[in-house]
């Protein structure tokens, strides 16, 4: 008996410095994307990452300080049945829940985990009772966890789907072994709090794999989209060439421009090629009207311009009808 609750706290002091590395290391793309303006889910993810961090560390704490026949000294309870042990799973799943809904912008939803939240703590202050705790939890991270593994496989998102296995590791498989050990009186005393710890590093591990990128290259690549978006790369150089000749046709010169009346200047732009055909003839001067837009000043006028764009005269409008 001493050797096991020996290997439980080498467990529970190890467990979550070796928890919060691992948080950190996968923080780390995600802010070096952020800085460079990449995704503008970087932020989301960094708040979230940083409070479900903050919930399962304090749940190591419960953890640790578990006993035998399920004494948690460490837990404090507020109500009824509202304590610790269930208000930090309780906020962790639903961050989750709360992240899932901004990932696939469902923001009718938004307000939802807040009001579970809500009447959930207010039936466990009341009540000494975990039924209705129960009854909504355990769907909800289940539901978050396929949602984002759902979204991550048609997708092909390694990061989505990293998220869906953090939340499955984090708290959906935890419950999952808990659950048939609370009914049974707690036969294996302290140490099966151990899965705990062990599955919460496993999630951490798996959103490293996301983050780095791990999981886009050797689960979820596509070689058949990636020859499909080079070969339309290349078809859209090769149009770009194509067009090279006519936007240089459609290229101008900026020469300065003046009034005649007013002796205003200004810089305009001629469309080269055109100048160019239009002056094929005997004298080799375009004649060109100016200034409709008002661009210059009040006065329309023409301008004699030749082939090497020189302005070789000016002539003002007395009328327009």
């Amino acid at each position: 008996m001493l050797a096991q609750i020996a290997g439980m706290w080498i467990v529970g002091i190890f467990a979550p410095v070796i928890y919060l590395v691992l948080a950190i290391v996968a923080n780390v793309p995600i802010s070096r994307k952020r800085k460079q303006g990449i995704q503008s889910l970087n932020l989301s993810f960094t708040v979230w990452l940083t409070f479900t961090v903050t919930m399962t560390m304090l749940r190591f704490v419960e953890y640790i300080q578990v006993i035998n026949n399920g004494v948690l000294p460490g837990s404090y309870y507020i109500g009824e049945a509202l304590s610790t042990w269930y208000i930090v799973p309780m906020l962790s799943v639903m961050a989750q829940l709360q992240f899932v809904l901004y990932i696939m912008r469902k923001y009718k939803f938004y307000s939802v985990p807040a009001i579970l939240t809500f009447f959930l703590s207010l039936g466990l202050f009341q009540y000494d009772s975990t039924i209705a705790y129960n009854v909504v939890m355990i769907p909800l991270c289940y539901t978050a966890s396929f949602l984002f593994l759902w979204k991550g496989v048609k997708n092909r998102d390694g990061l989505t789907f990293s998220l869906g296995m953090f939340s499955l590791f984090d708290y959906g498989i935890p419950y999952f072994i808990y659950s048939p050990v609370k009914y049974m009186g707690n036969m294996g005393g302290a140490m099966v709090y151990a899965p705990f710890l062990i599955c919460a590093l496993i999630s951490v591990a798996f959103l490293n794999l996301g983050t780095w990128g791990w999981l886009d290259k050797h689960v979820f690549y596509d070689k058949e989209r990636e020859r499909r978006i080079k070969n339309a790369w290349v078809s859209r150089l090769i149009e770009i060439e194509k067009k090279k000749p006519e936007a240089r046709k459609a290229a101008g010169r900026c020469i300065v421009v003046e009034c005649p009346i007013c002796h205003r200047q200004a810089r305009k732009q001629f469309p080269q090629e055109v100048v160019l055909e239009r002056a094929r003839n005997e004298k080799g001067i375009v004649k060109m009207l100016l200034n409709q837009e008002k661009e210059v000043c009040e006065h329309q006028f023409v301008a004699y311009v030749d082939r090497s764009f020189s302005i070789r005269g000016y002539e003002p409008i007395d009328m327009m009808v």
